[in-house]
């Protein structure tokens, strides 16, 4: 998988650091590449974004054990139904990468804009 390079500066308290990783998607059959835009790790689990933050994007998280996989557009984020929804996320003990896949199913009750199904494969990293 390639990596795109971004550089964010985090909140106070954290270092500037380099944001590198990829997802690759499906959003209701059509394909799409998002680059990383965030990432945090903590010791119960990651938490990270793909797409762009100002506009659309697909976030992922397992901090504490709880799988959430949600779709964000325009200010608002829509999370995944409990029905049918696979989130996996691994690390690489080598590399120190994470990388998984996901499948998330979404409300039909959401806005036109907001997809119905999303699935894909990610990878994510902090330099």
């Amino acid at each position: 998988m390639s990596a795109k390079e971004t550089e964010i500066n985090f909140k106070s308290g954290r270092s500037k650091k380099t944001i590198n990783g990829t997802m690759k998607a499906e959003v209701d059959g059509a394909a799409k590449e998002f680059a990383a835009f965030f990432f945090i790790e903590e010791s119960n689990g990651i938490s990270a974004a793909f797409g762009k933050r100002e506009g659309d994007y697909v976030s992922v998280s397992n901090i504490d054990g709880y799988l959430l996989v949600s779709y964000n557009v325009e200010g608002a984020s829509i999370p995944w139904d409990t029905d049918g929804r696979v989130l996996d996320i691994k690390k690489d003990s080598v590399s120190g990468r994470y990388f998984g896949n996901f499948t998330a199913q979404f409300s039909a009750s959401v806005p036109p804009d907001i997809p119905k199904a999303v699935s894909g494969i990610f990878e994510v990293w902090e330099d």
